[in-house]
C-alpha cells in the first residue's frame, strides 16, 4: 500500500483529489516515466474559446499523470463545477474589480462594436480605451495576497501562459516558473518570433490584416507596414499593462518586457501548414492547430431528426461562437430572409429570446453542439465569424466554409479559407441579402469546395499524435529536460546580424572600394602609358 509519507518522498503534490485518485496519479506516471508535475494555467477569465481549447492541453497533461491548476476569474467560476474538469483540474479563483454583470457588458461591448466599426483599427489606435480594464483586473488579481501566497506555495514547475491576456505574464514572473506560451489565434506569427523565428514580412503577413500568404507588390508593402506597427502595438499592449503594476508589486523590475517574452522554453501555436500559413518554425515552437477536434458524438434524438429530414440538399451550420453570441436585429432579419429561400435546413446559433420571423426550414437553438453536427453525414456548409477553433473542426470533418470576420484572427481565418479553396469570405459591414444567398450557393452547388474541404481534412487526419498529446508531449519533455538545446540561435543575434546588413555593408564598402581602387588604377596606367607614348614619340629622329 503507497501512504502519504511515500507520496511525500516521492515528490507527488496532491490537489483536491482523495488518497485512491493520487494513487493513480502515481501509477499513471510510472507508467509514462516520469514524476507528476505541477502545472500553471492562465488563460484569460475562463471563458470563450481560449480557455476551452486550453483544457484539451490540461486534459492531456492530466492523462499524463500530471497535475493542473487552472487560474479563472469569479465572473465564470461555473468553469469549476464542470462535471468533467472539476475533478480534472484544481481551480484559482480571482474577483474582478467591478461587478461581473459590468464584465459580461464589456464582451457584449466589444461584439456590437466590430458590427458598427473596424475593432482591429481601433484598438490600435485607441488601446488604452479597451485595456484598461484588463489593467484594473489585473490589479485585482494581483491584490489578492491570499491567493498570490496559494500560488507561490503550490511550487508549480512550469506556466501555460496565453499571451492575449497580458496580466498572465506578470503572474507568470510572480510564480517564478519556466513559461511556455500558448498562441490561440491564428497566423500571430509574432509569439514565433519571440521564440526565435525570423522576420519575414514577405511571406508571412501580419495576422490581423487579413492579406493572404502569396503577396504582390502592394500587399506585401502592407504586410511590413503592419507587421512593424503590429509588433510595436503588441510591445505597447504588453507594457501598457505591465508598467502600471510592476514597481507597484515588485515584479519584473530588473528586466524589460522584451527580456522576459524571449525567455519562454516553448511556445505552442494554434497553427497548421495544411489550413494556416506555411512558415519556418524553430524546434521550440510546436504547431498544435485542432486542440478541440474530435470525432462527433450522437446528437439528441430531435436534432437528429432534424438533420436527417434535410433529404439531399442537406444541412447549413450557422454560429457565432462565443465571443459574439448575438448580432443587431438588422442582421438576424437579413439572415432570416435569406435563410427562408434555401433548399436546406439550418441550424442556427441564435440566443433565446431574438424577435426574427423564422421558416420550417430554421432551428435555432442557444447553443451548439458545434462540433457533433459539423460531423453529421447531412451537413453541406458551416457559416460562421471566423473563430480559430471552428476553423480546425471543420477542417477535421471536411465541411466547407463561409466565413463572415467580425474583429480579431478572424480576418485571417476567412484570408487563409478562401486562400485555400475551402469557402469564401464576407464582408460583414457590407453585406447584403443577395451578396449571402450567392456565396451560399457558391460554395454549396460548387463541388470543388467539398472536394477541397475532403482533401484537407485527409491530410490534417494522417498524422501519429492528436494536437492535444502533441503539445502534452512537449510541456513534459521541457519539463523534464528544459528548453535550452530547443533554444534558436536566432535570439543571440540582433536585427543587423540577423540579416547580414553588416556583412553586406563590408561586401558593399569591398566592392566600392575595389571599384574605387580600379578606376584610379586604370587611370593612373593611361596616363603613364600616354605620358611614355608622348616620350617615344618626341625621342624618334627626325626624317628628310
Amino acid at each position: 500500500m503507497i501512504d502519504g509519507k511515500f507520496l511525500a518522498t516521492m515528490g507527488v503534490r496532491m490537489i483536491r483529489t482523495d488518497r485512491h485518485e493520487a494513487m493513480l496519479l502515481v501509477f499513471a506516471s510510472l507508467i509514462v516515466g516520469v514524476l507528476p508535475f505541477n502545472v500553471f494555467i492562465t488563460v484569460t477569465y475562463g471563458e470563450g474559446s481560449h480557455y476551452v481549447s486550453s483544457t484539451a492541453i490540461g486534459e492531456a497533461l492530466v492523462k499524463r499523470g500530471h497535475n493542473v491548476t487552472y487560474l479563472i476569474s469569479n465572473a465564470y467560476e461555473y468553469r469549476a463545477r464542470h462535471p468533467v474538469h472539476s475533478k480534472l483540474f484544481r481551480y484559482e479563483i480571482f474577483n474582478h474589480s467591478v461587478p461581473v454583470e459590468k464584465v459580461y457588458r464589456r464582451t457584449r461591448e466589444i461584439a456590437a462594436f466590430a458590427f458598427q466599426a473596424d475593432f482591429n483599427t481601433d484598438i490600435i489606435l485607441s488601446p488604452s480605451k479597451w485595456l484598461m480594464p484588463l489593467v484594473w483586473d489585473c490589479r485585482a488579481a494581483l491584490s489578492d495576497k491570499a491567493l498570490m501566497g496559494r500560488l507561490r506555495d503550490a511550487k508549480f514547475d512550469i506556466t501555460i501562459v496565453d499571451l492575449t491576456w497580458g496580466c498572465s505574464i506578470l503572474l507568470n514572473a510572480y510564480v517564478g516558473t519556466p513559461t511556455v506560451f500558448y498562441n490561440p489565434l491564428a497566423s500571430q506569427y509574432f509569439v514565433a518570433e519571440l521564440a526565435g523565428a525570423p522576420f519575414m514580412p514577405a511571406i508571412i503577413p501580419e495576422g490581423l490584416s487579413g492579406t493572404p500568404q502569396r503577396m504582390n507588390f502592394w500587399q506585401r508593402l502592407k504586410s511590413l507596414v503592419i507587421n512593424i506597427l503590429g509588433k510595436y502595438f503588441i510591445m505597447e499592449y504588453f507594457v501598457g499593462i505591465a508598467n502600471p503594476l510592476r514597481h507597484e508589486f515588485g515584479i519584473m523590475e530588473e528586466q524589460t518586457m522584451a527580456e522576459f517574452l524571449e525567455k519562454s522554453v516553448l511556445t505552442l501555436t494554434n497553427s497548421d501548414p495544411v489550413i494556416d500559413l506555411v512558415a519556418p518554425m524553430p524546434p521550440s515552437v510546436i504547431e498544435v492547430g485542432g486542440l478541440l477536434t474530435r470525432p462527433a458524438n450522437k446528437l439528441t434524438r430531435e436534432l437528429d431528426d432534424f438533420m436527417n429530414g434535410a433529404g439531399d440538399e442537406g444541412v447549413i451550420v450557422f454560429s457565432l461562437g462565443t465571443y459574439v453570441k448575438a448580432m443587431p436585429q438588422r442582421y438576424n432579419d437579413l439572415f432570416a430572409s435569406v435563410f427562408a429561400r434555401l433548399p436546406q435546413k439550418v441550424v442556427w446559433q441564435l440566443p433565446d429570446g431574438t424577435p426574427t420571423k423564422l421558416t420550417d426550414n430554421i432551428k435555432t437553438m442557444e447553443w451548439l453542439p458545434q462540433n457533433d453536427l459539423l460531423g453529421h453525414p447531412q451537413t453541406r456548409l458551416f457559416m460562421y465569424q471566423g473563430g480559430n477553433n471552428g476553423l480546425y473542426e471543420a477542417l477535421y470533418h471536411g465541411v466547407p466554409i463561409v466565413v463572415l470576420p467580425v474583429f480579431s484572427d478572424q480576418l485571417s481565418v476567412a484570408a487563409r479559407v478562401t486562400e485555400k479553396g475551402m469557402g469564401v469570405s464576407l464582408s460583414i459591414h457590407s453585406i447584403t441579402a443577395e451578396s449571402l444567398e450567392a456565396a451560399i450557393t457558391t460554395v454549396t452547388q460548387n463541388s470543388t469546395y467539398m472536394k477541397t474541404a475532403k482533401r484537407l481534412s485527409a491530410i490534417y487526419r494522417d498524422r501519429p499524435q492528436s494536437p492535444a498529446d502533441r503539445a502534452a508531449f512537449w510541456v513534459e519533455h521541457v519539463m523534464k529536460y528544459g528548453g535550452k538545446h530547443l533554444r534558436s540561435p536566432v535570439k543571440d543575434l540582433n536585427f543587423v546580424q540577423l540579416y547580414l546588413i553588416d556583412v553586406y555593408a563590408f561586401l558593399f564598402t569591398c566592392l566600392l572600394l575595389f571599384i574605387v581602387i580600379f578606376y584610379y588604377t586604370c587611370k593612373l596606367t593611361y596616363r603613364c602609358c600616354k605620358l611614355t607614348c608622348r616620350r617615344v614619340i618626341g625621342s624618334k629622329p627626325k626624317q628628310d
